[in-house]
């Protein structure tokens, strides 16, 4: 409440009034009741009010918890976690073809880019013949393998009307009242991801157990190739990586970029350049390229928000779904060439989860992928560190 009292003198030495004919609004006088109680400890009575009113303040805190217990089909907001189930797919990376019995098309082992892993790094990271390039090298070999792929989480807010007219971009936003409403909007969305995994004899894995597992936010505008500069130095200490992209944001590669590394298809890695390529960028001006992160940070207040309150969602489910990998459930990727699906969270297919419910799970990052680090570490319990 905002209490003036008579003290407060006009320019003709009077006391001030108020607007109404009473010195509040009608509807606010069961809020304003205990006035009476508090005024007489600053020894001040009713008769000396001369204008008051009460206002609220908006809470980011009951619609976070309603919309994390609904991710675990919890509370008012439970349609969201049944809607959307925990589900990751991965890409194809190579080519069966050039590699004679493969039985895992899924990974790439760090052996396998070792001939162009230089190139590789001065086209996704822009990283070109300097320290930074040969530090990243030189610690490839921490890395088991990689993993690129998808996982669905939910997204409440439409981006297109029901003729496939692009939104305008306040209406591109959450529902108000989520504490207390349910949302009407709740869509399934692919996120990309790039994971990493440590070698065995450096991590938990080499007992049977779950690598801890650290999530690196990407800058704004940039992608989740950001994360192959972080995960080398990760690896060494026996800690996977994964980088997400966040809403809107993705990589696009021109036929020049191709065209430089042509030389992937020659040693059976086609299908990792057409995984990279993937992400959730938009044209937003119409010529025909993926414009990442676009209407990210923009003046459309509301947009901007939910933006970013969706990515942290984003990275809820990604946790969400690394946590339901149990070594009970299985997904739908055959990782040993047996024909059936194997454990979900097995990336290399020797029957062993990989990651999964028993990783400690950490966030980090840059730039926008330090802001989402630490707001989804303080939103989300299960995040160690």
């Amino acid at each position: 409440a905002v209490v003036i009292t008579r003290r407060l003198l006009d320019h003709q030495g009077e006391p001030v009034g108020s607007p109404y004919p009473g010195v509040h609004h009608a509807a606010q006088g069961a809020a304003l009741a205990p006035l009476a109680d508090y005024l007489p400890l600053h020894g001040l009575t009713l008769e000396d009010v001369a204008f008051a009113w009460t206002y609220t303040t908006e809470t980011i805190g009951t619609e976070w918890q309603a919309v994390r217990d609904g991710l675990y089909g919890q509370g008012v907001q439970s349609h969201i976690g049944e809607t959307v189930p925990p589900e990751m797919t991965l890409s194809v990376l190579r080519d069966a073809e050039v590699y004679s019995g493969l039985t895992n098309p899924y990974v790439v082992y760090t052996e396998n880019l070792s001939v162009i892993l230089p190139q590789v790094l001065e086209l996704l990271v822009g990283v070109k013949g300097d320290k930074r390039r040969d530090a990243i090298v030189g610690s490839m070999q921490y890395i088991d393998l990689m993993a690129l792929g998808s996982f669905t989480s939910p997204q409440l807010f439409e981006r297109y009307d029901a003729a496939g007219a692009l939104l305008p971009w306040d209406d591109q936003s959450w529902a108000p009242d989520l504490s207390v409403v349910p949302t009407p909007t709740v869509r399934a969305e692919d996120v990309t991801f790039w994971a990493y995994l440590p070698r065995k004899e450096v991590s938990a894995r080499a007992d049977g157990g779950q690598a801890p597992v650290m999530i690196v936010g990407h800058g704004y505008t940039s992608t989740r190739m950001e994360s192959i500069g972080w995960a080398p130095f990760f690896a060494k200490h026996g800690i996977a990586t994964i980088g997400l992209d966040c809403p809107s944001h993705g990589l696009s590669l021109d036929e020049s970029d191709k065209e430089q590394t042509a030389v992937l298809d020659l040693i059976g890695l086609g299908p990792l350049l057409e995984a990279v390529d993937e992400g959730r960028a938009m044209d937003l001006n119409g010529d025909g390229a993926p414009d990442s992160g676009a209407d990210f940070w923009t003046s459309y207040t509301f947009h901007t928000r939910d933006m970013v309150r969706q990515c942290a969602l984003d990275y809820m489910q990604l946790i969400r779904t690394l946590r339901s990998f149990d070594g009970v459930r299985t997904w739908d990727m055959d990782t040993n060439g047996d024909g059936e699906p194997d454990l979900a969270g097995d990336f290399d297919g020797d029957g062993v989860v990989d990651i999964g419910a028993e990783s400690m799970i950490g966030l980090t990052g840059s730039s926008l992928g330090g802001i989402m680090a630490s707001g989804v570490g303080a939103l989300e319990p299960e995040v160690d560190v």
